[in-house]
């Protein structure tokens, strides 16, 4: 990322306290950059709620469709949640890990 790439971030909060947060960073096309849930709140429904929240929030920010690189654990609640896996994509991190690479339109 650099200064000129434009990035879009929110905290999710339910009653009053801060429980994730998520971001789109827009370079050739939209990524969902993060999407972090505290762990002592999964199996709550909060993924699922902020996922929803993130989808509104893609509408209002006029982005169509977005792509996520996707930590191999983490690609069947993208899936679930009606991401499709269009390819994979060398990790950043990791020298010879692939990840999957998913694509969301959103409607």
């Amino acid at each position: 990322m650099t200064k000129d790439d434009p990035a879009i971030v929110y905290v999710y909060e339910q009653e009053g306290k801060p429980v994730g947060v998520f971001s789109f960073l827009k370079q050739a096309s939209w990524f969902l950059d993060f999407f972090y849930i505290d762990v002592s709140t999964i199996g709550n429904g909060y993924g699922r709620k902020m996922w929803h929240e993130m989808i509104a929030c893609a509408k209002k920010e006029n982005i169509s469709s977005f792509l996520i690189e996707s930590d191999p654990n983490a690609e069947p609640f993208y899936k679930k949640m009606g991401a499709h896996r269009i390819g994979e994509t060398p990790s950043s991190v990791f020298a010879n890990r692939m990840l999957p690479l998913l694509k969301v339109d959103v409607n």
